[in-house]
C-alpha cells in the first residue's frame, strides 16, 4: 500500500497532502477518488492529509452537497470532512441546543461531538452554574461524567483560577490530582496555569523541572514550556550549535513549540542568510523552512506596494500566509486600498477584512484616513467589540465572503472615501 501511494501520480502532484497518517490509513483507490473529484476541484482548501487519511468520497459528497453546508459553510473545515458524518451534523444543526446556543458550535464541534453528549452537557446543572467554562471545545471533546468529577472536586474548589474550558475539554480528574498534589506544583506554583493542567503530564513535568537544563536556564522555562515541551527536545535544542551561536533566537516559546531538526533547517538555509532580520524566536517556534521558502518566492515581495509588508510576524505564519496572501491582495486591489496595506491587515482573515470593508462602507466611514488605512483593520475581534462595538462574527455572517464573486458585474461601489 505504501509503495502504491509513494509511486502514484497523486503523491507526485500533491506531496503536501501525504503525511504518516495518510500512509498508515489511506488506500490509493480512495485517494484517487478524492483528488480527481469535482469536490476537490471546487474546494481544495478543505482537503488536507487528515482528509485523505480518514474520509471517503461518498461521505464528502453527501456533506458538500447538503443543505447544512450551503447554510453554514463556515462550520465546515478539513477536520469536519475528515471526522464527521452528515447524519451527525444534521442532528446537531437541527437541534434545539444549536438554535439556543449557536455560539458554542464550531467546525471542531461538528467534527468531534455527538448530539447526545451535547444535550447531556447543555442540560446539566454544571453548565447552568458555570456557563463561562463551556465553549465549543468543551462540547467537542468533553463528557459530562468527567466534567462533573472535575467541578465537584476539592481541587476545583481550592484552585478555581486554574480551570478553564480547555481544562474541562482535555483532562481527567485523576491527572489533575496528580499535578496539583505534586512536589513540583508546591515548589513552582508560578509555572502551573490552566494551560499546563490541560496539556501536560506529571511525568513530563518532573523530568523537566529536575533537569540540568532547567537549573542552568530557568528563564527559558514557563508554564507554556511545561504544557507543550518534552525534555528530550529541550536537551536537543539547548545543547545544539545553533543555540550557542544564536541564543537571542531562543525563548520559552521556542522550547515549547520547536524541534531541533526544523531549527537546523532554518538557520542553515539560504533564506536565513539572505533575510536574517526576518527570523525571530517566533519564526523558530512556529514556522517551517519549506513554508518560508514558498512564501519568500511569492511575487508580491518585488512589488513596491507590498515589499514593506514582509515582516517577522508574517514569516512566522508562513503556512497560513501562503494560502491567504493571494486572497488578501485580491481583496485589496478590488477595493483599491492596495497602496495602503499594513502588516496587521495581512495577519487577519480575508473574511474579516472583507466584512469590515463593507461594514465601513455601509456606515459611510472612510477606508482611508489622512493617507492611511483605517485603523480598524488588523485588530482582533475582542478589541473591535470592546472599543467600537463591532461584533466581527456577526459582520462576517452579514457580509459572507464565501458567496462573493470578484467579477466586474458584481463590483461593489466601495471606494477609498467609503462612499458607495
Amino acid at each position: 500500500d505504501i509503495k502504491e501511494l509513494l509511486h502514484s501520480d497523486e503523491y507526485k502532484e500533491h506531496p503536501e497532502l501525504f503525511a504518516s497518517e495518510t500512509l498508515a490509513r489511506a488506500k490509493i483507490k480512495d485517494i484517487k477518488e478524492l483528488l480527481h473529484s469535482d469536490e476537490y476541484k471546487e474546494h481544495p482548501e478543505l482537503f488536507t492529509s487528515e482528509t485523505l487519511a480518514r474520509a471517503k468520497i461518498k461521505d464528502i459528497k453527501e456533506m458538500l452537497h447538503s443543505d447544512e453546508y450551503k447554510e453554514h459553510p463556515e462550520l465546515f473545515t478539513s477536520q469536519t470532512l475528515a471526522r464527521a458524518k452528515i447524519k451527525d451534523i444534521k442532528e446537531i444543526l437541527h437541534s434545539e441546543e444549536y438554535k439556543e446556543h449557536p455560539e458554542l458550535f464550531t467546525s471542531t464541534t461538528l467534527a468531534h461531538a455527538k448530539i447526545k453528549d451535547i444535550k447531556d452537557i447543555l442540560h446539566s446543572e454544571e453548565y447552568k452554574e458555570h456557563p463561562e467554562l463551556f465553549t465549543s471545545t468543551t462540547l467537542a471533546r468533553a463528557k459530562i461524567s468527567d466534567i462533573k468529577e472535575i467541578l465537584h472536586s476539592e481541587e476545583y474548589k481550592e484552585h478555581p483560577e486554574l480551570f478553564t474550558s480547555e481544562t474541562l475539554a482535555r483532562v481527567k480528574i485523576k491527572e489533575l490530582k496528580e499535578l496539583l498534589h505534586s512536589e513540583e506544583y508546591k515548589n513552582h506554583p508560578e509555572l502551573f496555569t490552566s494551560q499546563t493542567l490541560a496539556h501536560a503530564k506529571i511525568k513530563d513535568i518532573k523530568e523537566i523541572l529536575h533537569s540540568k537544563e532547567y537549573k542552568e536556564h530557568p528563564e527559558l522555562f514557563t508554564s507554556t514550556t511545561l504544557a507543550y515541551a518534552k525534555i528530550k527536545d529541550i536537551k536537543d535544542i539547548l545543547h545544539s550549535e545553533e543555540y550557542k551561536e544564536h541564543p537571542e533566537l531562543f525563548t520559552s516559546t521556542t522550547l515549547a513549540c520547536a524541534k531541533i531538526k526544523d531549527i537546523k533547517d532554518m538557520l542553515h538555509s539560504e533564506e536565513y542568510k539572505n533575510h536574517p532580520e526576518l527570523f525571530t524566536s517566533q519564526t523558530l517556534a512556529h514556522a517551517k523552512i519549506k513554508d518560508i521558502s514558498k512564501l519568500l518566492k511569492m511575487p508580491y515581495w518585488t512589488d513596491a506596494r507590498y515589499k514593506k509588508l514582509l515582516s517577522p510576524s508574517v514569516l512566522a505564519k508562513s503556512k497560513q500566509m501562503i494560502a491567504k496572501l493571494p486572497v488578501l491582495i485580491k481583496i485589496a486591489e478590488y477595493y483599491e486600498i492596495d497602496g495602503y496595506l499594513t502588516t496587521s491587515f495581512l495577519l487577519v482573515s480575508p473574511s474579516q477584512n472583507f466584512a469590515l470593508i463593507n461594514y465601513l462602507s455601509d456606515n459611510n466611514i472612510p477606508l482611508i484616513i489622512n493617507g492611511k488605512l483605517n485603523s480598524i483593520f488588523g485588530k482582533q475581534p475582542g478589541f473591535l467589540k470592546k472599543k467600537y462595538g463591532i461584533d466581527v462574527k456577526e459582520q462576517i455572517k452579514r457580509y459572507d465572503f464565501s458567496k462573493f464573486d470578484f467579477n466586474e458585474k458584481n463590483r461593489s461601489k466601495v471606494k477609498k472615501n467609503g462612499i458607495r
